[in-house]
């Protein structure tokens, strides 16, 4: 089987009538040179580590978690 974004590996299994079944193993993400790191990324990053940090923080405090992943969800679908 043939996927672009990683491997798919035929096993056999003896124990049980001669079952065949797939494991997917993705391509790591530095091989391929999908990006340079460089001072912008880094800084992006770092931006997203501390919003991340916030946003775990006022977890405790909302009531409908669900809800609010849901909204992040829309607004990322739609970017």
């Amino acid at each position: 089987m043939f996927a672009q974004t990683g491997n798919y590996t035929e096993h056999t299994n003896d124990d049980f009538q001669n079952s065949v079944y797939y494991t997917f193993t993705p391509r790591p993400l530095m091989d391929g040179g999908f990006y340079d790191m460089d001072d912008e990324l880094a800084a992006l990053l770092a931006d997203a580590h501390r919003v991340l940090g916030v946003i775990s923080g006022m977890m405790p405090f909302i009531d409908d978690k669900d809800a609010l992943a849901d909204l992040v969800l829309f607004k990322e679908s739609i970017y």
